[in-house]
């Protein structure tokens, strides 16, 4: 385990460099406090020959793979939800991005919160391995690195798959970095109001969303759309 609770009160970078350099001291690790955003991202990954993604949300994800493909850099994804994950070698030797295979990052209100979804702590720890084999493949120069493929565990009854998807040049070709908000947020981060003119946007953008109305006096004020009317 990276921490424990004698970590508890040091800032989570510090408290990972002391416990990778008791396992390695011969491991030179450089800890960041800052956040990792559109104005640090650039200045920080070109440090690196490879890029490891072990985030949590689809802002970062996003973000990581902008600065991939403007840095030329490979990128080792890893995800985890419930009790499944997967694993994808992005923009390897000018292969596919992340972007090839999801377009554009799901809206904040597709995504359940990380409070609600949860991670099995054990798969967190093998799709870590996994990804540091593929690091060590691409340092190796081995074949089979999964460039191009997503390959899916599922620890509930062991089945894996592995999908394969190409690279989009009019997707895949990155000149700046985008914006994405954070979208993984805590039960106690959450944006529990959104007001109308918000909402008449989400509407337009996603036509399909169900909305319901809890107001009693529905029809003496009708709010320019259809939607579902059950008073509170």
């Amino acid at each position: 385990m990276l921490y424990d609770s004698n970590d508890i009160e040091t800032p989570k970078p510090k408290a990972a460099q002391n416990k990778l350099n008791k396992l390695n001291p011969f491991v030179q690790i450089y800890p960041y406090f800052n956040k990792f955003d559109k104005s640090t991202a650039l200045e920080i990954a070109k440090n690196y020959d490879i890029l490891i993604d072990c985030t949590d949300n689809f802002a970062a994800r996003y973000l990581i793979n902008y600065v991939a493909v403007i840095l030329n850099k490979p990128v080792v994804y890893g995800a985890v939800e419930r009790f499944s994950g997967q694993i994808i070698v992005l923009n390897y030797r000018k292969g596919a991005t992340l972007r090839c295979i999801y377009p554009q990052p799901p809206h904040p209100l597709e995504v359940p919160s990380c409070d609600e979804i949860g991670v099995l702590g054990s798969m967190a720890g093998i799709i870590g391995s996994m990804q540091a084999t593929e690091v060590l493949k691409i340092i190796l120069e081995l074949d089979g690195v999964l460039s191009g493929k997503m390959f899916i565990l599922d620890s509930l009854n062991f089945s894996a798959q592995i999908i394969s998807f190409e690279r989009n040049p009019a997707l895949a070709d990155i000149k700046s970095l985008g914006d994405y908000k954070e979208i993984c947020l805590s039960s106690n981060g959450q944006l529990n109001e959104i007001d109308m003119e918000e909402l008449l946007k989400l509407k337009a953008e996603f036509p399909e969303i169900k909305v319901i109305d809890l107001r009693s006096d529905y029809s003496k004020t009708p709010i320019g759309f259809d939607s579902i009317s059950i008073p509170y």
